[in-house]
């Protein structure tokens, strides 16, 4: 292969791309190009071969079809070794990202949470090696709430993880260094994030929140831009320690609002449907593959396992939001600074 590629998360868990597709190189490279580094036979690895093809010709008999949206084609098949994936597939350009976000990135998940370390779907800020984390169903305000604080709070922030972070079972976070994904909704809530996007990322927008506007939210596809284009005066926090999970609603009240969670089994359940709601890709193309019949059944009770202990160890909240128009982002700000730095050891029960 003309490219290999290795990327290292924390020594959590590890991928390998090879490929001799100059533009699937070059998407792996900016996605997880802060995570370029050495893997070894020790850690999970992910190992993903990558061919350009433009089908209809099949690989082998033992490669499954994908056709997504009608644009995204590939071929591909999955098959599992103690402490290893392998993903083979050959498809068009259009389908290198959904591979990566149906594929790569589930089986990533899945590998991690073998260890001590799960990846959860939330985005997260840190100060102070203390992390706030926002947790919620897509489209709920994560980026935004996150966005709004970068945007606007004192130099001691930091970017955390914008759509995943890792969360171990002792109760630290690690950054998941991958692009940040935009929606056009953001650019209404911070519209100081337009001003660092090109001519042509505003016009990508502006396209894909038509699309998805269209489709009844069926179809979303987000525009993918490095931390650094967007803040580029504020440094990501690699590690940190929970200060705080938040668990975001939106409503119809007036100002924020932080409710204590204290039943940990209710917490633990909405994260994980949550999390297995975006994983539901990955589970329906691994199925039929060589995984072991029970790898769903561990991969969740893995996934909860490391959530109880870690949420043992932290305060959480339900985040009430209210609409974007009449949200206070200098109250959200104020109130999400006293919470970062407060020292209150009250902790979610069962």
């Amino acid at each position: 292969m003309k490219f290999d590629q290795t990327f290292n998360f924390h020594g959590l868990v590890g991928l390998r791309v090879q490929t001799d597709a100059s533009f699937a190189a070059d998407y792996f490279q900016a996605e997880y190009g802060q995570a370029n580094g050495p893997t070894s036979s020790e850690l999970p690895t992910v190992t993903l071969y990558w061919s350009e093809s433009s089908l209809p010709r099949r690989p082998d008999s033992s490669y499954r079809l994908k056709i997504h949206k009608g644009l995204a084609r590939w071929y591909y098949r999955v098959r599992f070794k103690p402490e290893a994936i392998l993903i083979e597939a050959a498809g068009n350009q259009a389908a290198v990202p959904m591979v990566h976000h149906m594929l790569v990135h589930g089986c990533l998940r899945f590998l991690c949470s073998g260890g001590r370390a799960m990846l959860l779907h939330a985005a997260s800020l840190a100060q102070e090696d203390r992390s706030l984390v926002f947790a919620g169903s897509g489209g709920v305000g994560k980026t935004t709430v996150s966005s709004i604080v970068l945007e606007q709070g004192g130099s001691n922030w930091q970017l955390h993880a914008d759509d995943y972070v890792f969360l171990s079972s002792t109760g630290d976070t690690y950054s998941y260094a991958s692009r940040a994904h935009l929606y056009s909704d953001l650019l209404k809530g911070v519209p100081a994030v337009s001003g660092r996007l090109s001519r042509m990322q505003r016009a990508h927008l502006a396209v894909f929140g038509t699309v998805r506007r269209i489709s009844g939210e069926r179809i979303k596809w987000p525009l993918r831009v490095k931390p650094g284009q967007l803040w580029p005066n504020r440094k990501t926090a690699p590690r940190a320690r929970m200060q705080a999970l938040l668990l975001l609603e939106r409503g119809e009240a007036s100002e924020v609002n932080f409710e204590p969670i204290l039943e940990l089994d209710y917490l633990v359940d909405e994260l994980m449907q949550v999390n297995f709601y975006e994983a539901r890709h990955t589970i329906e193309l691994i199925g039929g593959s060589d995984a072991p019949e029970d790898y769903l059944r561990k991969w969740k009770s893995r996934e909860r396992k490391t959530l109880r202990h870690a949420l043992e160890k932290t305060q959480a909240f339900r985040l009430l939001l209210p609409p974007t128009a009449s949200l206070d982002r200098e109250e959200l700000e104020t109130k999400l600074e006293h919470l970062v730095t407060q020292k209150d050891d009250r902790r979610v029960a069962d």
